[in-house]
């Protein structure tokens, strides 16, 4: 199946890596076949375009971000998860990091000798769109 196909046929995206997969790409997957995330997936009947303030939603992705970092199990997959979905919401809009990571990395590109004991962000896997450019207003039926 071409990716086109995918595209027009996908019923499910991996929520850390955005690939998008049609019916039969999964039927019998135990995990995502990009990414081999064991995360339950996104369903594309509910991919929505809504309205938020980039503000309220920097709150919810550092909480997001924090929390992930304090359950994580050791394999980093929670953590990775938020980092993912954060990078796909970050794309769509020039406003700055939404993660709390993001913004002290950019203290280090703009004032020489800060110093925090914050890890560098690592670098996050994208294999797909997830609901980018698949979105629709709640309510409204696609068609």
């Amino acid at each position: 199946m071409s990716p086109m196909e995918v595209e027009m046929n996908a019923v499910q995206w991996c929520t850390k890596c955005g690939q998008r997969f049609s019916y039969e790409e999964i039927a019998k997957a135990t995990a995502c076949p990009a990414c081999g995330s064991v995360g339950i997936p996104c369903s594309t009947d509910k991919d929505f375009l809504l309205q938020i303030n980039w503000h309220e939603l920097k709150i919810l992705v550092i909480w997001a971000e924090r929390w992930a970092g304090h359950i994580d199990d050791g394999d980093g997959s929670d953590l990775g998860t938020v980092r993912s979905i954060a990078r796909r919401l970050e794309e769509q809009a020039d406003c700055g990091p939404l993660m709390l990571a993001g913004e002290i990395m950019q203290l280090h590109e703009h004032f020489d000798g800060v110093e925090t004991n914050v890890p560098a962000q690592p670098m996050v896997v994208v294999n797909g769109p997830g609901a980018v450019g698949h979105s629709r207003e709640p309510g409204k039926v696609e068609g």
